[in-house]
């Protein structure tokens, strides 16, 4: 985790990403407001990833009086409790802001990933479980996120980290990038080097 974000900037960074799904929320909904006005649609699978990469042509359907439901994996106890807290309650903030998407309340169940490869997959298995689950926020913790994103990519679940700076998240040894993946803050690769030249300069 980089040394510069301060909690100001973990919150910051957790409703930018909130505001991002919520965003494909609405450009998912667009759509079918024409069509189908009778309440009978299902839950579906969301945005995939196909052999070639990303299609873009898949949507999620929620039933009418059905929620959106946003996913939060963070760490939410131990040493790092307040970080996971920050992201958790941003997420909340955000949602309280921005409201009903297009009449659908939005959920924003938690899952502890515990920051330990060990302790991500039972929380994803937790998120994976609310039916009407469309996307993750988290994790800042890049070991979670590098255990996850295959479970993630094969469910076709977008997932959007606030934090997690190594590079290999974004940059997977011995693979192209999981298409289903995002972060909003620079990796180590990047950050180490102007550290670097802030301290020399």
């Amino acid at each position: 985790m980089p040394q510069w974000l301060t909690h100001h900037s973990w919150r910051f960074l957790a409703v930018l990403g909130i505001i991002a799904l919520l965003g494909l929320a609405v450009a998912c909904g667009d759509d079918d407001d024409d069509d189908d006005t009778s309440g009978s649609s299902t839950a579906t699978s969301g945005a995939s990833a196909t052999d070639g990469g990303s299609s873009g042509e898949n949507v999620v359907t929620i039933a009418a009086g059905d929620p959106i439901t946003i996913g939060i994996l963070a760490v939410l106890s131990g040493d790092n409790l307040q970080l996971g807290e920050q992201v958790r309650d941003s997420a909340l903030l955000a949602r309280d802001d921005l409201g009903p998407i297009q009449g659908f309340e939005v959920e924003l169940p938690t899952a502890d990933d515990l920051c330990t490869a060990a302790g991500a997959e039972p929380a994803v298995q937790q998120l994976l479980a609310e039916e009407t689950l469309v996307a993750v926020i988290g994790s800042i913790c890049s070991g979670v996120n590098v255990a996850v994103q295959p479970t993630f990519e094969d469910e076709h679940i977008t997932m959007v980290s606030p934090g997690s700076t190594a590079v290999n998240v974004t940059y997977p040894e011995g693979r192209e990038p999981f298409d289903t993946f995002l972060r909003t803050v620079v990796n180590d690769g990047v950050q180490g080097v102007k550290q670097a030249e802030f301290a020399t300069e």
